[in-house]
């Protein structure tokens, strides 16, 4: 079992933090840092440590499907904007004026029980 500061040792370490910094951070000297990291124990903790913060940095940059939704909203109102003002034929400017039409007044009749964010989250 490791000690509190061995643990402040490994999750310092594992995130990159240098001998000096830990050593300082920890209060203890660099060549006690040096020792415990030839310990097996140590070597252990510190490996699974980085394993670790790891797994949780792979997690943190994989987008959920609310926030791929969210990202692509912006992507369709410039989309349907562009085909607004400058759309190759009339029908394809009409039918997106349409769907803004809808939609607008979609969200004016839900407007008492939701806010346009909301709306958007949901229904987009």
């Amino acid at each position: 079992m490791l000690s509190k500061k061995q643990e402040k040792a490994v999750g310092m370490l594992a995130r990159g933090s240098t001998i000096t910094e830990v050593a300082d951070v920890v209060g203890v000297t660099r060549i006690t840092v040096h020792r415990w990291k030839k310990e097996e124990k140590f070597q252990a903790a510190l490996q699974e440590r980085k394993a670790q913060n790891q797994t949780l940095r792979i997690a943190a940059a994989q987008p959920t499907p609310e926030t791929l939704v969210q990202s692509l909203i912006g992507e369709a109102h410039a989309c349907l904007s562009q085909v607004l003002k400058t759309g190759e034929n009339e029908r394809a400017r009409v039918e997106a004026a349409k769907y803004v039409l809808e939609r607008y007044e979609q969200i004016t009749e839900e407007s008492s029980s939701m806010s346009l964010q909301d709306w958007l989250a949901g229904n987009a």
